[in-house]
């Protein structure tokens, strides 16, 4: 027990604030080039597990809550080792439980690694300027070789339901609805009808119009900064989005996204 405490350590902590609530997120990434290997097929499993817990008693001992998501995730777990561990995971969940604790533990491998990690990443790259995070920079200098270093419409391999599901509402509204507009994929009656504030309240939950024309009135504090050029004109995109229990914009810009995209 106290070599499991000993060796306890964390990649990386979030908080996300919401309702007037703290949820924590930890999240441990292990990269092994051919398969997640801490020794023999039981070792693996079993030092996974104990991470797991082990990130569970810090969050709670450091941080004092009971409201977290602890994740393990890798990008290559080999199905055998995979088929074990998920047992032990739900062991875990069940002990949690029992003693009262709403933490969430969740294994992200293989191809959901893809989809909830990797694609999310990409995603959001674009909108990220310091790129001293090396795995950032050295995405953005295979764009620049490929071409790329101009934005392009969000490619329809990272369109999936998996991959939005772990991006906030803003973000989907800031990169994806941007992308499908600038694909020209949305008509002009359409981009009329979203500078207006009944439509954008019906269809989109917005309670002023999801795009404005640069130039125009309206409160700039309300809208992103960068301007979407559409049938020879340059609009800004709404940046008020909330997923919460008094506004839940989530499902109206999902809907909106799965009509246009």
């Amino acid at each position: 027990m106290s070599q499991l405490l000993q060796q306890a350590e964390c990649d990386a902590i979030g908080v996300e604030y919401r309702d007037g609530k703290n949820k924590v997120y930890a999240v441990d990434v292990a990269f092994h080039g051919s398969g997640v290997n801490y020794g023999d097929k039981n070792s693996t499993i079993m030092k996974i597990t104990a991470k797991c817990l082990r990130t569970a008693m810090c969050i709670y001992g450091y941080l004092d809550t009971r409201d977290a998501e602890i994740i393990f995730a890798s990008p290559k777990i080999n199905h055998s080792i995979l088929e074990g561990l998920m047992p032990c995971i739900d062991d875990v969940q069940m002990l949690l439980d029992q003693y009262g604790f709403d933490f969430k533990v969740r294994v992200i491998a293989n191809g959901d690694f893809k989809k909830m990690v990797l694609d999310p990443i990409l995603i959001v790259s674009d909108g990220v300027a310091d790129t001293n995070e090396l795995f950032i920079r050295s995405y953005k200098m295979i764009q620049m070789f490929e071409g790329k270093e101009k934005k392009e419409p969000i490619p329809a391999l990272l369109q999936t339901e998996d991959t939005y599901g772990e991006l906030k509402v803003g973000k989907l509204a800031q990169i994806i609805m941007r992308g499908i507009l600038e694909s020209g994929k949305v008509s002009e009656d359409e981009v009329k009808a979203l500078q207006e504030k009944e439509y954008s309240k019906r269809i989109l939950n917005q309670s002023r119009p999801v795009l404005v024309k640069v130039g125009g009135e309206y409160d700039p504090v309300r809208y992103y900064k960068e301007p979407v050029r559409l049938f020879g004109s340059d609009y800004l995109i709404c940046s008020q989005w909330a997923e919460s229990e008094v506004k839940n914009d989530r499902p109206y810009l999902l809907k909106w996204i799965s009509e246009h995209q």
